[in-house]
């Protein structure tokens, strides 16, 4: 009885626990955004970001994470690096500039 005690004792104080994180860079700019996602050989210009600041960035890291890609882009109508987590509450929030609340064509 004492030796399965001794190796589930032995087995917890050998584990090791990893949390991983995405890496967000919310100074990343609209034609860098825009690059991430077509990728090389495409001409990009007359690029208009428009949104909140820091509600935009690129992230890597995501293959460390449950998420499935390694690296993208981020657009929110938030915080851009909210998305790194720990996401444990459902109102993470943050209230952009009125200036940021969206396109009046689309309201």
């Amino acid at each position: 009885m004492q030796q399965p005690l001794l190796w589930l004792i032995l087995l917890l104080s050998i584990s090791v626990s990893s949390t991983a994180q995405l890496v967000v860079n919310t100074s990343a700019s609209g034609i860098d955004l825009a690059n991430a996602i077509v990728g090389s050989g495409v001409t990009i210009s007359n690029v208009n970001l428009n949104c909140g600041p820091n509600g935009s960035g690129l992230f890597t890291g995501g293959n460390s994470t449950n998420i499935g890609i390694d690296q993208g882009v981020l657009l929110t109508t938030g915080l851009a690096t909210d998305a790194i987590g720990p996401n444990v509450d459902g109102g993470t929030s943050f209230n952009q500039s009125s200036a940021y609340h969206g396109d009046a064509d689309l309201q």
